[in-house]
């Protein structure tokens, strides 16, 4: 019982972190890190802006999934997104994983306890 409250409160807590990072950073004020990320991928400004929305619509789906689905593939799915952007991170903008806020200090907790939380739960 306890088990599948806290699997709730975690989808709960990953849903809103996605929709927030969909929301905020990408479409209502796109931040100029998201912006530099695209550009050094060779990208002109104006693609930039709609790889961002893009991105952020992506992430937008990705909280309402946890919002409303329960399964483990959301969560295998969530890890390697968060590596992935880790390491889109860690090429194209490097001193940002120096900066306060950073993604690495920022995602510390998750990569720690819920993926041995999770996996370990009896998901389908």
């Amino acid at each position: 019982m306890l088990a599948s409250k806290m699997l709730k409160w975690i989808h709960c807590v990953l849903g809103f972190l996605w929709l927030y990072q969909g929301i905020f950073p990408k479409l209502l004020f796109t931040s100029s890190d998201e912006i530099a990320i695209w550009e050094s991928l060779g990208f002109n400004t104006q693609i930039a802006h709609l790889g961002a929305q893009i991105g952020g619509v992506a992430e937008i789906v990705l909280g309402v999934l946890f919002l409303f689905w329960q399964h483990k593939l959301l969560h295998y799915l969530n890890i390697a997104a968060m590596v992935s952007l880790l390491l889109l991170v860690a090429i194209t903008l490097p001193h940002a994983l120096v900066a306060a806020f950073n993604p690495v200090v920022m995602n510390y907790e998750y990569h720690l306890a819920f993926p041995k939380l999770l996996l370990s739960q009896n998901l389908q």
